[in-house]
């Protein structure tokens, strides 16, 4: 019975994010996805092998931003398939850990259904939320899922070695615990710490040599790799110095893992709350479990080594942040990402308990006692919901409101700020609209202008006293249109044009309505070296213009390169004015 109940908090809780990150979805890029359109931008749209090996921070995230341009190109950069990933790999590790429980254990269906709905709840719980709305965190919830793989393979290949008479030193769960190590250091930079932890497993199980020296070799290319041009990103703590502060560490590392069941503000206090207490606690009994499994004399039980294991590895994802981010002060202990490394780990210890209590026998009253426990922590964090939906929905309309305000006023860098921390938005902003990809700008500008793309009706645009010459014989783009103050119906208008037919710089544009009068002209004569950078056909720099013209409300903005004395060619999109 109880089992049931928390088996269906467990699927209640996944359904509850999937709707929460529903109902708060935005397409806006935010913050890092903003540095793949840049690294796009400065290589003629495909990103290299050494830009997706670059540093980002102190990561290495080739996989994080393969998604995110992935998620640009085939899905239009609208986070859709970002959201879908993280989503989808939250459930695989709930189903992997599910699955190894229930082949090392073979738990009967009250415990299997209870230890089910801990890893849902663990995995879905919707205080990590900033990972399941921000589609660049999809490197970060890849790691503990990378790594949890890399030890449960692992562990599997110990299997396939002790039922042969000769134990093979390679196999396919050894080529996966490999390949789930190299993904979990490429997620993040606490992931290299996979390296030592399946050395040490390569020992307690006892595998051959042979094994032991490809995972050590394995590791130290991988490690050797990362380490490769590391250097710190200059406004995070240097660990070096944070380990001097040990005890700074342990309260921040304490305040990471409590506040997955208290939602109080740490103080800093050398007196721990009761649940710092009792995540100081668990972490000293994972600790001591480990390395009592390392000094026994004996194969440990398996189930109990991949539990402890993983979650030493947490511990140690989550000390490593500790180094890294104390400059900033205890309260980025709490930052909601970092929930998606703790719940993971209290996931673990929760499956250690519940092992430990109910023993080998499958002791019906220790059992109950777990789901009692489970229960009540489960339904006491139901409120936590309610607020997690609320931090959800102010990103959403932090994000509309300033993306809105950068349209209408492309310097505001105050705006831009809350969504991007590069001050080259105009030419990234650009670049996704010459390509099609990124927001609908009118969806987050309720009055006055707004952008449309509109490439099938450019044939029939017309503009007066000149011959509309076919689409494909030129390029340009309309960057911005910002209106101009006290002048009711005058607008300034920037972008850049090209010439395919002549393969030459237009001398000059105008500026059209939607009934082919014509509202104003610009010489095209302004500098645009990104536009040349990122189109391979256009030779000249001075491709940019700008110039005001009258664009009345409920009117269309069109413009159009003049070829020659009596033709012009359309540019691809167009602004409206509400």
């Amino acid at each position: 019975m109880l089992g049931g109940i928390l088996l269906l908090f467990g699927v209640a809780t996944a359904l509850a994010a999937a709707w929460i990150v529903h109902q708060t979805y935005t397409p806006i890029l935010f913050f890092d996805q903003w540095a793949v359109v840049n690294q796009l931008m400065q290589s003629d749209g495909h990103l290299s092998l050494a830009q997706l090996w670059q540093l980002h921070n102190e990561h290495r995230i080739p996989w994080g931003k393969l998604a995110g341009e992935i998620d640009l190109k085939a899905f239009g950069g609208r986070n859709i398939s970002l959201l879908v990933e993280i989503y989808t790999i939250q459930a695989m590790e709930a189903l992997f850990f599910i699955w190894i429980l229930r082949r090392y254990r073979g738990l009967n269906l009250a415990g299997l259904m209870t230890a089910a709905g801990v890893f849902l709840f663990a995995m879905f719980f919707p205080i990590q939320i900033e990972n399941f709305y921000w589609g660049f965190q999809v490197a970060f919830v890849t790691l503990p899922f990378a790594a949890g793989v890399s030890l449960g393979a692992l562990i599997v290949h110990s299997d396939l070695a002790a039922s042969s008479e000769r134990p093979p030193w390679f196999s396919w769960p050894l080529g996966i615990s490999l390949g789930g190590a190299a993904l979990a250091e490429t997620s993040l930079a606490s992931g290299i710490l996979i390296w030592p932890l399946l050395l040490l497993l390569s020992f307690v199980l006892r595998m051959p040599a042979r094994t032991k020296y490809l995972i050590a070799a394995t590791g130290a290319v991988a490690g050797g790799a990362f380490l490769w041009g590391f250097h710190s990103p200059g406004n995070t703590a240097q660990p070096v110095d944070s380990l001097r502060h040990p005890i700074a560490v342990g309260k921040f590392v304490r305040a990471l893992l409590a506040w997955s069941w208290d939602s109080s503000i740490p103080t800093g206090s050398l007196w721990p709350s009761l649940a710092q207490l009792c995540a100081a606690v668990a972490a000293l009994v994972v600790v001591g479990a480990f390395v009592r499994m390392l000094w026994s004399r004996s194969i440990p039980d398996k189930l109990q080594l991949f539990l402890v294991a993983n979650a030493v590895f947490l511990l140690g994802t989550a000390f490593v942040v500790a180094l890294g981010r104390m400059n900033f002060g205890i309260e980025q202990a709490i930052a909601s990402r970092y929930q998606t490394i703790a719940l993971a780990f209290w996931g673990s210890f929760g499956a250690l308990l519940l092992l430990w209590r109910t023993g080998k026998a499958a002791d019906p009253a220790g059992l109950i006692e777990i789901q009692i426990a489970a229960l009540f922590l489960l339904l006491a964090s139901v409120p936590r919901f309610g607020a997690s939906m609320e931090v959800a929905r102010a990103h959403q309309r932090s994000l509309a409101e300033s993306y809105a305000a950068v349209l209408e006023d492309p310097s505001n860098s105050g705006a831009r700020g809350n969504f991007s921390p590069y001050p080259n938005f105009a030419e990234a902003h650009a670049y996704l609209g010459s390509h099609h990809l990124g927001v609908v700008d009118r969806d987050f500008v309720p009055e006055g202008i707004l952008m449309t793309i509109d490439s099938s009706s450019r044939a029939q645009w017309k503009v007066d006293g000149f011959q509309t010459l076919p689409p494909e014989e030129c390029v340009g783009h309309i960057d911005w249109v910002r209106l101009v103050p006290n002048q009711p119906d005058s607008v300034m208008a920037g972008g850049w044009s090209w010439t395919e037919k002549s393969s030459q710089r237009p001398g000059r544009v105008l500026l059209v309505l939607d009934d082919g009068r014509v509202v104003g002209s610009a010489r095209v004569s302004m500098r645009r070296p990104d536009v040349r950078q990122q189109i391979a056909r256009v030779t000249e720099p001075n491709t940019g213009w700008r110039t005001e013209a009258s664009l009345p409300r409920g009117r269309t903005l069109r413009v159009f390169i003049i070829a020659d004395h009596s033709s012009a060619c359309p540019v691809p999109n167009e602004f409206i004015r509400r």
